[in-house]
């Protein structure tokens, strides 16, 4: 399941947000204990409330399954905001009350830098961009 910000149509909830369920191929770090489909989120740029509202959606949709697991794909984000930063350490201590985790997906050289520098390397799990948007970028 995939939450995505956005204005408010028809079909959408007073939030602005939607769930939107996207085929994924679960990575072998992502799956929980049962097999289950981790729930993703996608962040944009710059990050916005309605973001973090999907984080927290995601989030909570996680915790119904026995071993949440929150799949945060951030590959359109730069640079990691303080505001940023403490949306994903929220998710990552509810997440891990549970027995489940939070995996950054596509994370930019410079948000792997912001990550090392602060020491959340070792707090945050996360997956380096693919080569080819590295280039591209």
């Amino acid at each position: 399941m995939v939450f995505e910000a956005g204005r408010r149509t028809p079909g959408r909830a007073k939030n602005g947000l939607r769930a939107v369920r996207v085929p994924t191929a679960p990575s072998p770090t992502a799956a929980d204990g049962a097999g289950r489909e981790p729930v993703s989120v996608r962040l944009g740029e710059p990050i916005r409330s309605a973001d973090v509202a999907g984080l927290r959606a995601g989030v909570a949709t996680a915790l119904r399954s026995p071993s949440p697991t929150v799949v945060v794909d951030v590959s359109d984000v730069r640079r990691l905001s303080s505001t940023t930063v403490t949306a994903l350490l929220w998710a990552q201590r509810r997440c891990r009350a549970r027995g489940g985790a939070v995996l950054l997906r596509g994370l930019s050289r410079q948000g792997e830098r912001s990550l090392r520098r602060s020491g959340l390397d070792q707090v945050l799990a996360h997956e380096p961009q693919s080569e080819e948007r590295r280039r591209a970028t």
